[in-house]
């Protein structure tokens, strides 16, 4: 979540209010609902992952440039992880680290 939230303080497109430590709280407070929604008493690289596309089809940043933003709906585990390795390599994180 941190890394989402610096790309968004650093961007340009995103208005003064959506950069507020609030917003980070409110991330890591999404990605903690989506776990509680999954019955997981920890949230992992999938909660953040579908948070991620949540925010950025409300917020419309352009983390996935000019490209539509993926569906939050997976068909199946190969779909999700072309996603996810697709978020992760936008923020500059290695997918193979999770």
């Amino acid at each position: 979540m941190n890394k989402y939230y610096q790309f968004l303080r650093q961007n340009p497109r995103v208005s003064k209010d959506r950069k507020s430590v609030r917003m980070l709280e409110s991330l890591i407070r999404l990605c903690e609902a989506h776990a509680r929604l999954y019955m997981k008493s920890q949230a992992t690289v999938f909660d953040a992952v579908t948070v991620v596309i949540l925010m950025e089809h409300t917020l419309m940043s352009c983390l996935f440039g000019a490209e539509i933003t993926p569906s939050v709906t997976f068909i199946n585990n190969h779909d999700y992880q072309q996603v996810r390795d697709n978020v992760l390599s936008r923020l500059e994180l290695d997918p193979f680290q999770f």
